[in-house]
């Protein structure tokens, strides 16, 4: 993930964007992208969130999912489920983030998880 990009943030930095996007890619459903997606969703910016999941927020209640997507989708949003993040490229103004099933999303601005460094790991 190419964080020294001005326009790939982490959770941390994500509140630090100093213009509104056009639109935004949150790779990873969990809770914080979630909570992201529905903050930048009510300022009005489009929201993608893709995962690899088979269900939006896996993590909550079976019954919960279904209709959290409902709710996304009703604000014009994107719900973009089991498929991968493959790769992330600049290419000019925008985002080139290419999808494991072969479709390609542009977003200007896009938010993910940082992994910790190897040194770290467990």
């Amino acid at each position: 993930m190419p964080f020294d990009d001005p326009c790939v943030f982490d959770s941390e930095t994500v509140t630090n964007i100093a213009r509104r996007p056009r639109e935004l890619l949150i790779v990873g459903d969990g809770a914080i992208g979630v909570e992201y997606a529905t903050i930048f969703s009510a300022f009005g910016v489009p929201v993608t969130i893709l995962d690899a999941a088979a269900r939006l927020a896996a993590m909550m209640d079976g019954e919960i999912s279904p209709r959290l997507e409902q709710v996304f989708l009703a604000r014009g949003n994107q719900v973009i489920l089991g498929t991968g993040m493959v790769s992330v490229r600049r290419d000019g103004d925008d985002l080139a983030v290419q999808l494991s099933d072969g479709r390609q999303l542009r977003p200007d601005v896009l938010r993910a998880m940082r992994l910790p460094s190897r040194a770290h790991r467990i």
